[in-house]
């Protein structure tokens, strides 16, 4: 059984086995893993979903793309109540590997009339094989970019055009939290079209809902909803 004292000596060990490998800290041994993509951009349209993107200057080609999607909630790891029900997927599902020179890809297999999200990671090459993890990987394995760069946090949707006659104006404009990043309190605005049902919640960040502010029915127009963010409770929350 690994104890917190072997792991403190792990951490000791390729402390000083990187400090030998860098030259007394005159190199730089470790490998930088690529750099995400530059610019990135999803735009739905009524056979697919297209993405786009930008490799970043100034850093080695990438070797491949790999295309990363997930439907109903970004983020959707629990969400979709896959813990309870094992049928459903948790997670993003891999929807696609492309060359390092590839920059678009069309998303074919994505459901109409649904929301969808992404990331994109770049996978750079092959790097020595170093079972410590100090001048190169174990088993040699490529290093990644990391993905929150390149995630869309706004869903893309292929729209239906057999249901373009059935689809209903927005009735809701959602105003950008304030202050950002918050202070000693928050302020929601909002604007209803129309009397609509209204629920505010919050959720963490594996999507998961943990307070709900208020819920009711309000009148169209506009409306400002005020919180205290430390407490996220509906005793802490008014209509101001």
């Amino acid at each position: 059984m690994v104890s917190a004292r072997d792991s403190l000596f792990q951490t000791f060990y390729r402390a000083r086995d990187l400090y030998a490998a860098s030259q007394h800290l005159t190199t730089y041994a470790i490998a930088e893993p690529p750099l995400p993509p530059q610019r990135m951009e999803v735009r739905g349209e009524a056979e697919h979903i297209a993405l786009s993107w930008v490799a970043a200057p100034g850093t080695p080609a990438p070797a491949a793309w790999e295309v990363f999607r997930t439907s109903g909630w970004v983020d959707d790891l629990f969400a979709s109540g896959c813990l309870d029900d094992t049928s459903l997927r948790c997670g993003y599902e891999q929807i696609g590997t492309l060359p390092g020179g590839a920059s678009t890809i069309l998303d074919t297999t994505a459901a109409p009339n649904t929301d969808h999200y992404y990331y994109i990671q770049v996978i750079g090459a092959p790097q020595p094989v170093g079972p410590r993890a100090i001048t190169g990987t174990p088993g040699g394995q490529p290093l990644r970019s990391g993905r929150y760069l390149a995630q869309t946090w706004l869903p893309a949707t292929r729209k239906d055009p057999t249901a373009a006659r059935t689809w209903l104006p927005a009735t809701l404009a959602l105003s950008p939290v304030a202050p950002n990043p918050v202070r000693d309190e928050a302020a929601i605005r909002f604007t209803l079209v129309e009397p609509s049902a209204v629920t505010v919640g919050v959720y963490d960040a594996l999507g998961r809902r943990v307070a709900v502010l208020t819920e009711g029915h309000r009148a169209a127009g506009s409306h400002k909803l005020c919180s205290v963010p430390l407490d996220w409770h509906p005793a802490f929350t008014w209509w101001c």
